[in-house]
């Protein structure tokens, strides 16, 4: 690495950043931005985003669900679907419920007609 890093040295600067320099690295990266606007704001936007991303949880970064693990995304669309699927059944079985009774009620009235009738 240079011992000065030059304004478009984004290695060296994010190195700086991350904390990844030597003490005597450190230092020059710090004297040079205390004289150079430019890498000034380029450091400070590099810190920010390092700061932001320090923010995001590491699940962010995955490319799939943990090994042995689950996502919340992933649980909670899971007990939506569920939920969605307890709710018809629900339904179906309160319309074969009602079906029974109506069914029932005219069986009755038949029968009760058909022994007036007798």
């Amino acid at each position: 690495m240079n011992r000065h890093p030059s304004p478009h040295d984004l290695e060296e600067l994010g190195a700086h950043v991350l904390g990844l320099l030597d003490p005597a690295q450190s230092r020059a990266v710090e004297e040079h931005l205390a004289g150079c606007p430019e890498c000034r704001r380029e450091w400070e936007e590099l810190f920010e985003m390092v700061d932001l991303l320090d923010d995001v949880p590491p699940e962010a970064f995955l490319d799939g669900p943990p090994d042995g693990g689950d996502l919340l995304l992933q649980r909670t669309l899971r007990q939506v679907r569920d939920e969605a699927g307890a709710r018809r059944r629900r339904r179906a079985l309160a319309l074969v419920g009602a079906a029974d009774v109506v069914v029932g009620v005219e069986a009755r009235g038949f029968l009760l007609g058909a022994a007036v009738a007798i």
